[in-house]
């Protein structure tokens, strides 16, 4: 496993060789707006400006709205 950090310790990857490589992104208040796996599928994450969250989409590919 690999793992790799951005500003503020914040998980940018994780990489594995049986499963592949996993990103994360973050907004400007650390909460993690998408998850991308190694099959392109995206999670993306809205939050107010509380922190809570307030929306999640799953993709399939990015930028492509899940069925």
């Amino acid at each position: 496993m690999t793992y790799a950090y951005a500003t503020a310790q914040r998980l940018v990857t994780v990489g594995d060789s049986q499963h592949g490589e996993f990103r994360y992104a973050y907004d400007q208040l650390g909460n993690r707006t998408a998850s991308t796996g190694p099959g392109q599928q995206t999670m993306e994450s809205a939050f107010d400006w509380a922190g809570s969250l307030v929306a999640a989409t799953l993709l399939h590919e990015p930028g492509h709205l899940a069925d």
